[in-house]
């Protein structure tokens, strides 16, 4: 009996505790990084965090590498947004009804709201639990299990009331933001009647009081009707260049993740446009055949030297191919036209450190280079595991090896593995003098 009843309290006090997670979306995910998708993907934002209230330069916005149409924001500025809204969308339209949604999120502090909320309510189940237990402890084993399930089933729909509430408030603010930027919200129709098909297909019926958004086919009319009184629907702040922009993304997208043969079927070699060119690339790259790949690309190139990502796209196959002396040039090319992306500067010195691997190299000048521009960039990036990685090992190629242990660090630290944090900043703590920035750094993390 003791046995069940502890399972009983248990399996209730999880679906608090779910229900509370669910607003965190507190789950293992696989991030993509993109130079030219994270650049478009921020132009395209940029007007509605504007439009918001919000600093765009405090929003880091984060692509997740899932097929699910899903966006949510979490730790208060951070934007996540999953690749298959991209995918299953050719119109960059939804993508920024979704960003506008989202904004709504940020703007009206719901995550810190939610907090709250969720608190009291998890406090007032686990008391209908607690009371429930003593019942059933006391001889009312009835009484006491239905207390325990009131006050669950009690948390779980206040929860998802207040949960409903934040969702129509974001819609209501989405409306308000792509007025002001002079956006259509067809885009946010387009993706809530794409919803609204899969609610009936996967689950027929649903009750509306178990749901966390209000159902698809309500805000549906909702927004159905302000765009129909919208005064003059037009693109606002989504310009021909940026719809360029987000086709590139779209087909790029589509080519890494299909398979090759389902890509040079939709783009064959008789399609001479730029989209299917640069689909063709990444294809044949996947097969792999570089030389086919490297033909599509460098016909890009002549027609568009100064393009940035194709040029990333050339030294990256390059450098995943083993030939990153060959890499380098197309890298520097492409931060040369793009100095301020971080991203591509990453990439660069990373071509930098694995070209000095060869012989006929001047190693050190380029190793050099590489850490002067991971510092720098680490700067506007502080918690980038790829910087700490690459300057790790540039450090370590250069025989420096207080600033490589502190590497190590501060990559254990990002990690939180205390262990390897305090044990990696003591061995660079013997290497580097006393004082110095580096070194003060290092005692900070043992201290830490």
């Amino acid at each position: 009996m003791m046995r069940r009843l502890l399972k009983s309290s248990l399996g209730s006090i999880i679906t608090v505790l779910l229900l509370l997670c669910y607003s965190t979306q507190a789950y293992a995910m696989s991030t993509i990084r993109d130079a030219e998708i994270e650049s478009t993907v921020r132009a395209l934002s940029t007007p509605i965090f504007k439009a918001a209230g919000l600093v765009p330069e405090n929003i880091t916005i984060i692509l997740v590498n899932d097929p699910q149409i899903n966006a949510f924001v979490d730790g208060g500025m951070n934007l996540f947004l999953n690749t298959g809204l991209m995918t299953q969308f050719d119109k960059p339209e939804v993508l920024v009804g979704t960003v506008a949604h989202e904004s709504g999120h940020i703007a009206g502090g719901h995550l810190a709201r939610n907090s709250d909320k969720f608190k009291n309510l998890t406090i007032g189940s686990v008391i209908g639990l607690g009371l429930g237990a003593v019942a059933m402890a006391l001889g009312s084993p009835d009484a006491g299990m239905a207390m325990i399930q009131g006050s669950s089933q009690v948390a779980q729909r206040e929860m998802l009331q207040y949960s409903r509430e934040n969702e129509e408030a974001a819609d209501q603010a989405a409306l308000k933001f792509l007025d002001k930027t002079g956006n259509t919200a067809s885009g946010l129709l387009e993706l809530l009647e794409y919803l609204n098909q899969e609610e009936h297909l996967l689950y027929g019926t649903i009750d509306p009081y178990l749901q966390t958004h209000p159902l698809s086919r309500d805000r549906i009319e909702h927004i159905r009707n302000h765009v129909g009184l919208e005064m003059t629907p037009g693109a606002g702040t989504i310009t021909p260049a940026l719809r360029v922009a987000y086709a590139r993304c779209y087909v790029k997208l589509h080519a890494y993740f299909d398979p090759p043969s389902q890509t040079l079927k939709k783009y064959p070699p008789s399609s001479h446009t730029a989209l299917s060119r640069y689909a063709r690339a990444i294809a044949y790259q996947k097969i792999p055949d570089l030389q086919k790949s490297f033909n599509e690309l460098d016909s890009l190139l002549a027609e568009f030297p100064r393009d940035p990502y194709y040029l990333e796209l050339k030294g990256q196959i390059l450098l995943e191919n083993g030939r990153a002396p060959e890499a380098v040039p197309y890298y520097a090319k492409a931060v040369s036209i793009l100095p301020r992306e971080t991203l591509l500067s990453a990439e660069l010195a990373t071509a930098q450190i694995a070209a000095a691997d060869d012989d006929t190299i001047h190693s050190k000048q380029l190793l050099e280079s590489a850490i002067a521009t991971l510092n720098h960039d680490r700067i506007s990036t502080p918690r980038d595991l790829m910087l700490f990685e690459q300057l790790e090992i540039a450090y370590g190629k250069l025989g420096v090896k207080g600033m490589s242990y502190l590497m190590h660090a501060e990559l254990a630290s990002i990690n939180k593995n205390k262990e390897d944090t305090k044990k990696f900043a003591k061995l660079a703590e013997k290497y580097l003098t006393a004082n110095t920035p580096a070194f003060i750094r290092a005692q900070d993390l043992l201290k830490n």
